[in-house]
Parts: structure tokens; C-alpha cells; sequence
């Protein structure tokens, strides 16, 4: 069928042609089997030849195309196994849209095969059935686009046939913290606890999770924008808070940037109901802090926020370019505004003759949750393939 299950099997997905996940809608999510998420191998079935949390690992792998077992970057088991299996706690917990299993570097030593379940948060005995039995490509990227889910899933195992080798697997989604009854202070900000970079300008770099993790390897980690030229740059990139909330402070790390750091930096918050507040005619931005001056190769470029609003959104500008290692934002969770609990109802004209106007009604619809549009968004893919493959296999059925 193409890589593709029927919309009726139990796990429906679509298999993404590309060479690079950053070509593909996946690189707007997180990916929760991140290491640096915070994400630990439970258990593997065999290792001998590559251990299997190499598969975890966030840069991508270095392809040696040699033939000798245990040259390979990624996990790799003995030979002649009918399977293998790895087991992987996430770093954070969430919904999973999509999955990589990466054999970049595998030539003759990947799986023909892989099926891969996950387990649900508040029902630790029960596993789903994500991808099942799906064909896997040696020395390739291997993308799957799932369909929708409203699961919270904790943990992932993958299993491949036969035993062979994975030089990285990923799982793309979005993060769905737990917060505590009485959270009086977290970072909102942190891509652990599900915030995500949604707007940028600055588009080969800046889109780039790693300011929203709190690890402070290198440089290297952070977000370094291009030089100015002849006009200042500004470049910005808009932050969805992992959760509504009261802020108390904002910190900006320049750390390990010494000579680059920027000179200074402004911010905005908004609330908003939008994945993104720029497809919101209601948001308005409120200036939070104005260009101010920050050191060089510091930790502790601390602003208080003197504002009791709720702010879903952050807008962070750096003047006029330069890098930082870290962003974070910490407050208190907070219910949206009374005004914005209600269910916003947006107009939408139906476009018809003069004649129809008079009579037929202005038809309306309730404004979706962001993450559910986004899946939604590729349901509807996987279902428009899977029918347009529809008289492909009636034809076949006829021969």
C-alpha cells in the first residue's frame, strides 16, 4: 500500500518522503525521545554490537558506510536475531504525532521491518500500537506522520526484524506537563514542560529548541543570529508558554557568548487562545521589557515582570544581533481570563450570489484547540492519500 495502513487499522499513518525532517511538518514538534529532554533507555533486548541510548542522542548521526559490525553510530545488535527491542522513557510526557527511525549510516545492517507501541500515562498496563510492522529503508530517514491522538503517553518501545541496527529514533510531539495543585513557581518556558518556538525571523538558526533546555554545553547550543550589515537586524522569535501563567521574571543566558553576545534585548507578552498570536485579531501585545542591556557570557541577565496579566505568548528581540545560550520565563499557571473562557465564535461569510445572501444565514465556527487543529491538519492528510490510493487497489482487486 505504499507505506500507507488504511484509515480503519488501528495505527494509520503516513510515510513522509523526504530526506531531511527539517523538510517535513515534524520539525514543528518536539521530540520527546530527546536526551537532552531528559529522555533514559529502560531496557534493550541485546546491545552487542551498539548501545541502544545511542539511539537517543540529538545531533544526527556520523555515516561511516563500513560493513564491520560495531563501526555503526546508533544502536546495533548481534546478528541473526528474529528481533530486537528497545525500551525508552520520555523526558516528557505527551501526545506523539510523529516518529523517526533513523538508519543513516546502516547500509546492510537496518531492520526490514519495525513496529512501534507506547504506553499511556494513566494507564500504565495498556500499550498502543503506534506503527505496526512497518517497511524501513537502510541508510535513510525513515519519517512517519501518525495520526490524531489524544493520548499522553509516557514511555515508547521500539522493535525491529530482525535484529539489526538504528542509528537514531525520534518521537515528535508536543509535551504535556503535569502541574501540581499548589505550582507557585516554574519555568514556562522550558520545552520539557512543552514550550515550543512558533515565529522567527531569523530562519536558519533561531528555530532551535535548545534555548528552551537548560543544559549550557557550548555555544554551539544556543541561538546565534547573522551579523548586521547595514541595518540593525532585530531578529525575534515568539515562544508559546507551555501553560498560561502569571510571570515573575524573565532570564536571558548569554553564557559561552563573550565577544557575540547581543548589547540588548526587549520583550512582549500576549495572551491568546492561537497556536500563534499573529492569526489572533484579539492579541495584543504588551511591552514587558524595553531594550534593556545585557552582559556578555552571563547566567544572570534576570528582568522582573511587574504584571499580574496572563500571558500565553512571549516575543523575544535581540538588539541588534548576537547570541544567547537561554531563555527562561518563571512564573505560577494561571486559568485564561474570565473574558477569554467563553468559546469564541468567529464569522465567516459564505460566498454566494445576491440572491442567496438574503436568504441564507452567516454560517459560524467554534475556534479549535491549537493542537488539535495541528493534527487534524494531518489526519485530514492521511486520509486524502489513503483515498486517492483508493482506485489504485480496486483496479488491483479487478486483476
Amino acid at each position: 500500500m505504499g507505506g500507507i495502513q488504511s484509515c480503519f487499522s488501528p495505527a494509520p499513518y503516513v510515510e513522509l518522503k523526504a530526506n531531511n525532517v527539517n523538510d517535513t511538518i515534524l520539525t514543528y514538534y518536539t521530540n520527546l525521545a530527546s536526551a537532552q529532554l531528559g529522555s533514559t533507555l529502560v531496557s534493550a533486548t541485546d546491545q552487542y554490537y551498539g548501545n541502544a541510548k545511542h539511539m537517543l542522542r540529538d545531533d544526527n548521526p556520523t555515516p561511516t558506510h563500513q560493513r564491520r559490525d560495531g563501526t555503526h553510530d546508533g544502536w546495533q545488535t548481534r546478528r541473526h536475531l528474529k528481533d530486537a527491542s528497545a525500551i525508552v522513557r520520555l523526558g516528557s510526557h505527551g501526545h506523539i504525532y510523529g516518529i523517526e527511525i533513523n538508519t543513516i549510516g546502516f547500509d546492510d545492517a537496518a531492520p526490514n521491518t519495525a513496529t512501534v507501541e507506547a504506553k499511556r500515562e494513566k494507564a500504565p498496563h495498556e500499550w498502543d500500537t503506534l506503527l505496526s510492522d512497518v517497511p524501513i529503508k537502510p541508510d535513510s530517514h525513515n519519517l512517519f506522520l501518525l495520526g490524531t491522538s489524544d493520548h499522553v503517553y509516557s514511555e515508547v518501545k521500539l522493535t525491529i526484524y530482525p535484529g539489526s541496527g538504528v542509528a537514531r529514533f525520534r518521537c515528535y510531539g508536543d509535551a504535556v506537563p503535569s502541574w501540581g495543585t499548589n505550582v507557585h513557581s516554574a519555568n514556562l518556558a522550558s520545552a520539557k514542560n512543552g514550550a515550543r518556538i512558533i515565529r522567527w525571523t531569523d530562519i536558519k538558526h533561531s528555530n532551535n529548541p535548545n534555548i528552551l533546555l537548560d543544559h549550557s554545553k557550548s555555544a554551539e547550543d544556543g541561538w546565534e543570529t547573522p551579523h548586521s550589515r547595514t541595518n540593525a537586524r532585530n531578529d525575534f522569535i515568539v515562544v508559546q508558554l507551555a501553560t498560561p501563567g502569571i510571570l515573575n521574571n524573565v532570564v536571558v543566558s548569554t553564557e559561552h557568548f563573550i565577544g557575540n553576545a547581543p548589547e540588548s534585548v526587549s520583550i512582549d507578552g500576549c495572551y491568546s487562545t492561537e497556536e500563534d498570536p499573529a492569526y489572533d485579531y484579539s492579541a495584543n501585545w504588551e511591552e514587558l521589557v524595553s531594550q534593556a542591556r545585557v552582559e556578555a557570557n552571563s547566567k544572570n541577565n534576570k528582568f522582573p515582570i511587574d504584571s499580574n496579566q496572563v500571558f500565553s505568548h512571549l516575543r523575544l528581540t535581540i538588539h541588534p544581533d548576537g547570541g544567547i545560550q537561554h531563555f527562561s520565563a518563571m512564573g505560577r499557571p494561571a486559568p485564561p481570563p474570565v473574558e477569554e473562557k467563553k468559546k469564541e465564535v468567529v464569522e465567516e461569510e459564505v460566498t454566494s450570489s445576491e440572491e442567496e445572501e438574503a436568504n441564507v444565514p452567516r454560517q459560524t465556527r467554534t475556534r479549535t484547540a491549537a493542537a488539535k487543529r495541528r493534527t487534524r491538519a494531518a489526519a485530514e492528510k492521511a486520509v486524502e492519500t489513503i483515498q486517492d490510493l483508493t482506485p489504485r487497489r480496486k483496479k488491483q482487486r479487478s486483476t
